[in-house]
């Protein structure tokens, strides 16, 4: 998208995991170079454990982690993601598990479920199949309250993490398009997000928050919020680049 003409011909999703790749200081972009569309999705993320695991919620888990740091594994994405950086954050706490990076999804997932991992940082939409199934259950969510989906599950400020970097799904260009294409694009995406069968696709299918739309100004705010709030708890914890 970067390399083609700035026509708005080209479009890309842009995911929470590749704008921490701006906040590590890996990315060969900038943020000035895109110019937001629309966001689609926000979802929180949550820590699993499996169905069978020894821990009936959260405050269990975390006594027994507390009292045998580095015992048990955390299945994430890998390094410079959203997952390092919250999991980095809880273990400056005290909540100190080992980080097994898995970059495909099913291979964090089997890793879970096959015993080889204890606790999945994940978003529920991406392992409802599993939810659903009983083989899987959330114990913690990352977000500023509880979601109503699952009641039951403590919020991470509950139990003393305030560290909120939500998965998102917006759609960017290449800076330089014109402002009649952005709008145009803008109102196509908004029109689209009001349809029914997408709202119930993103309220039932992916457990996005209900304020998951914006438009594109809207979005960009979003993104500078998100990052500059990566970057210091990057600083905080020595996952940045120098």
């Amino acid at each position: 998208m970067l390399s083609a003409p700035a026509d708005g011909h080209a479009v890309a999703v842009y995911i929470g995991d590749t704008h921490a790749l701006l906040a590590t200081g890996a990315a060969s972009w900038t943020l000035a170079d895109l110019v937001p569309l629309v966001r689609l999705q926000k979802m929180p993320s949550f820590l699993f454990v499996r169905r069978e695991a020894k821990w009936k919620d959260f405050e269990e888990l975390e006594r027994d982690v507390k009292a045998n740091p580095g015992r048990y594994k955390t299945a994430i994405l890998g390094k410079g993601s959203i997952d390092e950086v919250t999991l980095s954050f809880m273990a400056a706490r005290g909540f100190q598990t080992v980080l097994v990076p898995y970059a495909s999804p099913s291979e964090r997932y089997a890793s879970l479920l096959g015993g080889h991992t204890d606790i999945l940082y994940e978003q529920a939409g991406d392992v409802l199949r599993f939810l659903r199934a009983g083989e899987m259950r959330p114990v913690l969510v990352f977000n500023e309250r509880r979601v109503k989906e699952f009641p039951q599950v403590p919020s991470a400020g509950e139990r003393g993490y305030p560290v909120y970097l939500p998965q998102f799904r917006t759609i960017v260009t290449k800076a330089g398009v014109s402002k009649e294409i952005v709008r145009a694009y803008e109102r196509a995406f908004l029109e689209l997000a009001r349809d029914p069968e997408f709202r119930r696709f993103n309220a039932e299918e992916n457990l996005a928050t209900e304020d998951s739309i914006l438009g594109s100004e809207a979005t960009r705010a979003f993104l500078e919020r998100e990052l500059s709030r990566m970057r210091y708890l990057m600083e905080q914890l020595g996952l940045r680049r120098r």
